[in-house]
């Protein structure tokens, strides 16, 4: 009677002199090593298809900052030539962020065009100039007169430079204002 209480389950068990020794199955739980690793394969096999490459993720980010900025190099060059205004592009290098104002209402009151691209909000992207502020007169041309806060409009050309981690794309700017990718 004590060898079947010790031995729950196994109505044999081996009797030796001072003990009884239960017969031990070792497949009544969990999942072997095979299994297992079968599993880690597949997983990892599944994640590396369905996680984007993150060299492919920054460039994509560095690329669509460059863009945003171009576009909006181009929006504040037409504002200007549409109203007949200065377009002024300013550019916060310290904040990686920009955007564009103009006095559309005639009376020295400027408006922000388009929203402020914050780029180190948005996508972690780190913007360098050698400018802070571009402005074109009502023909699109560079203008390097005082703007109606008495800021003074740099000459446009010089180099824009995206970066994140270790992806980095540059913009260059012409002397007329031309964006050169």
């Amino acid at each position: 009677m004590r060898l079947g209480r010790l031995c729950a389950g196994h109505p044999y068990p081996k009797v030796d002199r001072r003990i009884a020794v239960c017969p031990v199955d070792l497949r009544t739980g969990g999942f072997s090593l095979l299994e297992l690793l079968y599993v880690l394969i597949i997983t990892s096999v599944l994640l590396s298809m369905a996680w984007p490459d993150s060299a492919q993720r920054d460039k994509r980010r560095v690329r669509t900052a460059l863009d945003q900025y171009a576009s909006a190099h181009r929006l504040a060059r037409s504002t200007g030539i549409q109203h007949g205004v200065m377009g002024e592009l300013h550019i916060d290098a310290d904040n990686d962020r920009f955007w564009i104002e103009v006095d559309t209402s005639g009376f020295g009151v400027t408006d922000t065009i388009g929203i402020v691209r914050d780029l180190a909000d948005q996508d972690g992207v780190e913007l360098n100039s050698t400018r802070s502020l571009v402005c074109f007169d009502g023909r699109g041309l560079p203008d390097l007169r005082d703007n109606s806060q008495g800021d003074t409009c740099e000459p446009p050309d010089g180099l824009v430079i995206f970066s994140l981690r270790a992806e980095v794309d540059t913009l260059e700017i012409t002397a007329l204002g031309k964006v050169i990718r």
